[in-house]
This record gives C-alpha cells, structure tokens and sequence, in this order.
C-alpha cells in the first residue's frame, strides 16, 4: 500500500469522524469530480448512489429549500466569478421531505483565461446544532416574554453606583417609563431612595448575607412614592445585585385604610351606648366588645365559647323563647329581642338584642353578628310605672268609695224631702233648690263614675250601658245641672220643644257628660 493511498485513506477516515463532506465539482460541465462517503451520506445516499445519479449533467441546486436558493445562488455566481471563499448556512430538502441545515465552505481551484472552470469545498450537516439554536430562541422568546409580562419588577444594579443593568417592562413602569432601554439608560436606583441612608444599610446586609428579604419606598420619575416589597441576591463575583420588586402600593394603603377602620369601628364601639358580639356556626359566642362588660356588669368570660343554651334559660315568657331559638335555628335575622340576665351581682340585668346570620361566598353559614343594648333602666321603669298606675287605681277606688257615701245620703234625702214623703216642704221655691241639689248631687255621682271610667280605659276594661234614650230629656237634665252657673252668669239657656227627636240607642251618662262639656 502506498502512502499516498494511505493518506486517502486517513483522509477519508478523518472526514467520516467530522462528518465533513469534500466535493470538488467541474464549472465548466456542471459535473462532480469527486465527493467523499460522507458528502453523498449527508444527501441520503450512498458514494455509488451518488456518482450514479450525477454521472451526467443536473442541477446543482436541485435540493436546496426555495426560500435559500437566491441566497446560495449569488454565493456560486461570486465564487465563480472571482474565486472568492464563501461561507453559507442553508437548507436542504431531500425527495423523502426531510429537511437538513448545511454548512458550506468553498472557494476556486483552478482557472482558465480568466474564468474559475473548477470549484473546490466542504459541507456539513448542521441540522442538530440549528434545531437546538431554535430551541433556544424559542425559550429565550419564552422567557423573555415571561420577564416582561409578569406583574413583579425584576432587575439587575451595580453595587457600586445602583445603575440599572437589565429590567423587564413592569420594572420600568413602577418607576413611570413606558420605554424599558430608557429606563435602563438614564436610571440609577440609589437616588431614588425615599430613605437614602437605607440602601447604605441594605448594601451591609447583603455583604453579611447575599440573599435578603425588605421593604423599602422609592420615588418614582414623577415624585411620587411606591412601596416595594424586594427579594434579592448579591452577586459578588460579577458585583450587581438580582432583584424581584412586588409593588406593595396599594396593599400598604388598604392595610393603613383597614387599621383605620378598626380603629374608628374600635372608638366608636367604646362611645356608644351598645355593644357588638359575634356567633360562629355552632352558635358559640366569640366576641364581644368592651362596652358589654360595663354596660351589663357580665363577665365575657362566663359567655364566650357558650351557647344561649348552656348560658342558662333567661327570664323570659317561654313561648317567646322558643319562638326565639326557632328564628337562630332558621338562620334568620331578629330584631328588638329583649330577655333577662343575672349579672355578676345576681341582680337581673334586662338587654336587648338584634342580630343578623353571616354567609361566606360559597353561600355557608358561619354565624350571627349584632348589637346589645341594656334595657334594665327601662324595663323598671315600666315595672314602677305598672305598680304606680295600680296605686293609682286602688286609691281612686277608695276616695270614690268614700264619696259615694255621703253623696248617696245626700241624693237619698233630697229626693225623700223632694217628693214630701214626710209631709210638705212649704215653699215651693225650696222645693226647687231642693230639687237643683238632687240633680246636682246626682252628676257629681257620675263624675266620680267618670273617674272610675278613666281607670277602666287605662286598664282596657272600659264598659258602657246602652240603651234607648230620649234626648231632649238628657238635655234638659244637663241644663238644670249648669242653670246656677247660667243664672249667676246671666246667660239663658233653653230648649226648643217642638223638636221631634226620635230615640237614641246609647249609654246616657256618657251623652249627658258631652252636652255638659259643650
């Protein structure tokens, strides 16, 4: 063997191994002069494959992909025209379909009057090295819309200075640029620290631990303020700090906005008069304000984590108990329910309460809130005014009783003397003073009857005595009781006696007191 064909052979080997195809081909009559095993392999077939189909002249860009052969065309044309190497990645598309990547060298090798008659060069497939560079700028594009899109800041500073080395989109516009290059451009974060003494400090825990955890406020390009929420990391080696920023803005506002709120809902729970107390789903208290305790003189602790059951029964008519429990059974709202308790001292403390059942999204009862008011003033109040009304009653029973007395006496002798049942009175005019006092002493009886009404209509128990009247009877009689009095006043009063009035169903002591009050 000679060294020559021993060199071929490595030659060959070498080429294999790299999976590098030669190729020298023959401008002038548009033939292959030579390809190795493995220029013919990267087309699909085999060397005798290979020399057999470009045995005769064909088209040298038969395989290559429509949207390259412009591009590989004018690299051919030029080395054709000067000799000049050239390097081109293009496609290929072998009969099965399959497309390759192939990577070519080539350049003149020979020249005759001017003109290059034959081409010398290499190709390889580079399908496996351009899939994965797809690949990855398939995830870079992935991730690069990821760090845009999200709604966290995320950003990279120099230690030294705190310029801005990258930013995503939502970095930049925390800050108040809607154009990211910019921002990274002209911003340097260490002047805009709210605090600029806080970065000193945080640059003193990062050098004592790299990964840190804070809340810090920054100054956005319109002066306005943001609070952030930062996880970070020291890169020492490269000396930048990695950074995620979660604006915090409108959840620092809504948390100073809800302690607020508790505490006006806190003050205004200590002024007022009530309390407010809170079920759960088992109908366990579980909260009551401090105004409950002072209010009532009960301690929360013997009501908290009981039930209204196992508190004891309160003083209260039972039907209204459990028609009560019925409405708390039902997940109803009440209102206005007042019972009583003992307080601390054992002295009945009377309250009253109002309260509505809470419901979470899913529609689920969690409990009842409401309000407690102590009613105790109140409600002895009312006791003291039921006993008072009742002394009331006894004592105008007893004072009419004893002004019946004499008062029947008197009405009793005056229609004795006025109807001479023991002989004659004498003068006639004493028989009619005699007559006025009956009458009189007779509407007296009813006043104090009337009196006794009043304390019928205050206990409900008013009754009245109906019955067929005459009326221009019941007037004359009211006349003569206020005749003194008209006389005295020299008013005259009179009936017209031609009236026909037809009877009245009616109680004729109530209709003589209205003609009296006329």
């Amino acid at each position: 063997m000679s060294k020559k064909f021993q060199h071929d052979i490595f030659l060959e080997q070498a080429a294999e191994i790299a999976g590098i195809g030669h190729w020298i081909y023959n401008e002038t009559t548009g033939r292959y002069l030579y390809v190795n095993k493995q220029y013919a392999k990267i087309y699909g077939k085999s060397l005798d494959e290979f020399q057999a189909r470009y045995q005769t002249e064909v088209d040298d860009m038969e395989y290559v992909h429509t949207e390259d052969m412009n591009h590989v065309f004018n690299a051919y044309q030029k080395c054709r025209q000067d000799g000049q190497r050239y390097a081109i990645e293009y496609r290929i598309t072998l009969p099965d379909g399959e497309q390759r990547w192939i990577y070519e060298i080539g350049a003149g090798l020979e020249q005759e009057n001017g003109e290059w008659t034959t081409t010398i060069g290499t190709i390889q497939d580079i399908t496996d090295r351009k899939n994965k560079e797809q690949k990855l700028r398939e995830n870079e594009y992935r991730l690069r819309t990821i760090f845009n899109s999200t709604q966290v800041g995320i950003g990279r500073s120099r230690i030294s200075d705190g310029q801005v080395l990258e930013a995503n989109d939502k970095l930049a516009r925390m800050f108040g640029y809607d154009d990211t290059s910019e921002f990274i451009e002209k911003v340097v974060l260490s002047e805009h620290y709210v605090d600029q003494n806080y970065r000193n400090s945080l640059l003193e825990k990062f050098n004592r631990d790299v990964d840190q955890s804070y809340d810090c406020k920054f100054k956005a390009r319109d002066g306005s303020v943001f609070s952030v929420r930062a996880h970070g990391h020291c890169n020492k080696e490269q000396q930048c700090l990695d950074f995620i920023f979660t604006d915090t803005t409108e959840h620092t506002l809504a948390t100073k906005a809800l302690h607020e709120s508790e505490r006006r809902f806190k003050d205004f729970a200590e002024a007022a008069s009530d309390w407010y107390w809170e079920m759960d789903a088992d109908m366990r208290f579980t909260y009551f304000s401090e105004q409950m305790e002072k209010k009532t003189g009960i301690e929360q602790a013997k009501l908290l984590g009981k039930t209204r059951q196992e508190i004891g029964k309160p003083e209260i008519d039972d039907e209204k108990w459990l028609e009560h429990l019925e409405t708390v059974k039902a997940h109803k709202p009440f209102r206005d329910f007042e019972y009583g308790l003992k307080n601390n001292n054992g002295t009945p403390t009377f309250i009253r309460i109002s309260g509505v059942p809470i419901f979470g999204d899913d529609n689920k009862f969690l409990g009842y809130r409401g309000t407690g008011t102590n009613v105790t003033e109140r409600i002895e109040a009312e006791l003291a005014a039921l006993v008072a009304n009742r002394a009331k009653s006894d004592l105008m029973a007893n004072m009419s009783h004893e002004l019946r007395t004499p008062l029947n006496a008197i009405i009793g002798f005056t229609g004795i003397m006025t109807e001479e049942t023991y002989g004659p009175v004498g003068n006639e005019k004493y028989k009619q003073y005699l007559n006025d006092i009956h009458h009189s002493g007779e509407h007296l009886l009813e006043l104090i009857n009337d009196i006794l009404d009043v304390s019928a209509i205050e206990a409900g128990a008013m009754e009245l005595h109906e019955e067929n009247i005459n009326l221009i009877n019941v007037i004359e009689a009211s006349i003569r009781i206020i005749r003194p009095r008209s006389d005295a006043g020299k008013i005259s009063v009179t009936v017209a006696n031609n009236l026909k009035i037809p009877e009245i169903f009616a109680d004729e002591r109530r209709v003589k007191q209205i003609f009296l009050n006329l």
